[in-house]
């Protein structure tokens, strides 16, 4: 009754229609692998500040596990160590929570600031403007992006040296240093979920009980 027949390329398909489907195929690898590798490095970094924020007994231990809140959860930590690297205590929670959009919304100005410059220059018909106008644009975001890009690092790793101090025991400088330099916090941060904090506020130090006599 149906007469269905496959068309003559799915038949004897040639290297010409093969392709198209093989760089599909190798991005939804490449991407579908990039994706996994940052769940996993999310859910890693998630567990261990939830599991470390009811060892302080913080509220709302499981606020890491909302999207874009993680930093927020993550600089509550940091803000438990009773040490000062700075003159003033550093409120990491917020700063770290305002600093992840920092990028995307500086990128956001520049670009409606870019398209009004090309506007305005379209308008004039300036060759010579225009050039200038990209060459300043694209320096500037060079170093826009570098700012904001060392920014969050340095306080992320402020953050974490705190976090460190107060799980890593005597180990704290240690893995701090594999943090910085292999990039592999989040596991060093798992592997210590369970450790006994120290180095803590004094409002988080449990008094000594004084036998009376």
């Amino acid at each position: 009754m149906f007469n269905f027949k496959l068309p003559e390329y799915l038949l004897n398909p040639s290297a010409e229609d093969i392709m198209p489907f093989f760089v599909i195929i190798l991005y939804v690898a490449i991407f579908g692998t990039m994706f996994a590798f940052l769940f996993v490095v999310w859910l890693f970094k998630a567990i261990s500040v939830f599991k470390m924020s009811k060892k302080l007994n913080l509220q709302m231990p499981w606020i890491g596990f909302i999207p874009y809140a993680l930093p927020f959860a993550y600089g509550r930590l940091a803000e438990q160590y009773n040490g000062k690297i700075l003159k003033k205590p550093i409120k990491f929670s917020i700063l770290l929570l305002v600093l992840q959009f920092v990028p995307g919304l500086l990128i956001t100005v520049f670009y409606v600031l870019f398209f009004v410059v090309i506007i305005f220059v379209a308008l004039i018909e300036s060759e010579i403007l225009l050039f200038i106008s990209v060459l300043v644009w694209y320096f500037a975001m060079l170093i826009i992006m570098f700012a904001s890009t060392f920014a969050i690092n340095f306080f992320n790793y402020l953050a974490c040296w705190n976090v460190f101090a107060i799980f890593g025991g005597e180990k704290n400088i240690l893995y701090f240093i594999l943090s910085v330099t292999l990039g592999i916090e989040p596991f060093l941060l798992f592997a210590l979920r369970n450790k006994e904090p120290q180095n803590l506020k004094e409002e988080f130090v449990v008094p000594e009980i004084v036998e009376e006599n």
